[in-house]
């Protein structure tokens, strides 16, 4: 969660908020939570792209160590966004 002394500020922190939010839309059994759900899991996917792209880079002849917890929050966010378009429920008619 840290960014390790440089000027990116505290990326983690988003990517929980928006996690969170879908996490709640996730239980809610309305279809109306499931379509806003799509907005909150492409954000979170796309703010975890970003931050790979951001933490992995090489800078000035300096490339950082890529830790196992970048590529799983990757991961995950790719496999909120499949959970999310194609959610389990009933719609009646």
């Amino acid at each position: 969660m840290d960014g390790m002394g440089t000027n990116f500020g505290k990326p983690g922190k988003l990517h929980l908020i928006f996690c969170s939010i879908a996490a709640v839309l996730f239980i809610i059994p309305r279809v109306w939570a499931k379509r806003i759900n799509w907005v909150f899991c492409a954000l979170g996917l796309a703010w975890a792209v970003r931050n790979f792209l951001l933490y992995a880079r090489c800078e000035m002849g300096i490339c950082p160590e890529r830790a196992i917890g970048l590529y799983l929050v990757l991961f995950a966010s790719i496999v909120m966004l499949a959970a999310a378009l194609f959610p389990d429920m009933k719609v009646k008619k």
